[in-house]
């Protein structure tokens, strides 16, 4: 069986995206500049989307076959 990791690179763009959506949000009610809000948004983004990126690729594969306990 082949080993797939959890989490698409689709999945992790759409989440950073909703994550600066409410960071924007926030800002917006705060913040009368526009920049500063498309700044905290822009910043909100990358963050989110280099972390879970990261994330993503340290996960360990999980090698156990279906019906085989763990520990033995």
């Amino acid at each position: 069986m082949a080993s797939k990791k959890s989490g698409s690179l689709l999945s992790i763009f759409l989440i950073s995206i909703f994550g600066a959506a409410f960071v924007a949000f926030i800002a917006w009610g705060s913040f009368s500049d526009l920049g500063k809000i498309f700044i905290a948004a822009a910043i909100t983004f990358a963050v989110v989307f280099v972390v879970l990126l990261i994330l993503k690729l340290l996960q360990k594969d999980d090698d156990v076959k279906p019906g085989v306990p763990r520990l033995k």
